[in-house]
């Protein structure tokens, strides 16, 4: 009984629109639903481009930590597909991929000397992607942050090398949670 339920909850999930389920079959998120998120969260690796041009120094080089991070999602969707997910500082939009869900932003910031646009230009980009995959109440997956900086004009000094932050993440489902939102 159990692997005929599995195999239509399959047939049905694929056949869907073409959309990929979620997390199994009565288990999908629907609009106005929402889920809650406990999260625990590795130490982060960097690359080489988030030190000086001669790496890290002796002291954060041998530094270490086993102790996680942690924090409360929440995850939401709308009638249009498309994923929200609650950092509690931000909230990022995500689409549903093969794996599970992808949610990305861009931040974006220029910065012109003395505020006159036909002087020197300086952008800080920040891209951050999360993916996510679902299984069951089990979540996982891995955060990237990409750090970048670009100058172009006359004051520009020493190229900044881009950094990339990878995090990986594992959290559980939090049952019989009401969310409270004072309205003012």
């Amino acid at each position: 009984m159990a692997t005929k339920m599995a195999r239509f909850c399959a047939l049905v999930g694929f056949m869907a629109l073409g959309a990929p389920m979620i997390a199994g079959c009565g288990n999908a998120l629907k609009p106005g639903d929402y889920r809650v998120y406990k999260m625990e969260f590795q130490n982060g690796s960097k690359s080489s481009g988030c030190f000086p041009v001669t790496g890290p120094d002796p002291n954060t080089k041998s530094d270490s930590d086993t102790a996680l991070a942690s924090a409360t999602w929440v995850m939401t969707t709308d009638a249009s597909a498309n994923y929200f997910l609650d950092l509690g500082a931000a909230t990022l939009q995500g689409k549903q991929t093969d794996t599970g869900i992808s949610f990305t932003s861009t931040k974006v910031d220029v910065e012109f000397d003395m505020d006159d646009a036909s002087q020197t230009k300086r952008t800080a980009t920040v891209d951050v992607v999360i993916n996510v995959t679902l299984d069951g109440k089990s979540i996982g997956g891995t955060g990237v942050t990409t750090s970048s900086f670009v100058c172009s004009g006359t004051t520009c000094t020493t190229a900044i090398p881009t950094c990339t932050i990878t995090q990986a993440f594992s959290g559980t489902e939090v049952d019989d949670v009401d969310l409270q939102y004072n309205v003012k």
